[in-house]
């Protein structure tokens, strides 16, 4: 976060994608190396009001944070383990 040297009174927030080549991760991490922690947020996948972090009124600053969604594969896997666990119940029992 830094005074944005563009547009007088505003505020630049700095974030980084996961798929971010290697040097701007390391130009990142070099440049978030120097500022001090706001607050932690818990990750929701909604978009979260984080104003009060950076003194501003409410409804002023916003983030969206990561919610990691299983793959379709993972779901594929998991299904198909249920429905043998069903089968072997439902053999027992017959």
């Amino acid at each position: 976060m830094r005074v944005s040297p563009t547009i007088p009174g505003t505020i630049d927030f700095a974030f980084i994608s996961d798929s971010a080549l290697a040097g701007d991760i390391t130009d990142f991490n070099a440049f978030a190396a120097g500022l001090g922690l706001l607050g932690a947020v818990t990750e929701t996948g909604a978009w979260q009001d984080v104003s009060a972090f950076f003194g501003l009124a409410p409804t002023h600053a916003f983030i969206q944070s990561d919610v990691g969604v299983p793959e379709p594969a993972s779901l594929a896997l998991l299904g198909t383990a249920l429905v043998g666990l069903a089968a072997i119940r439902r053999r027992k029992r017959v």
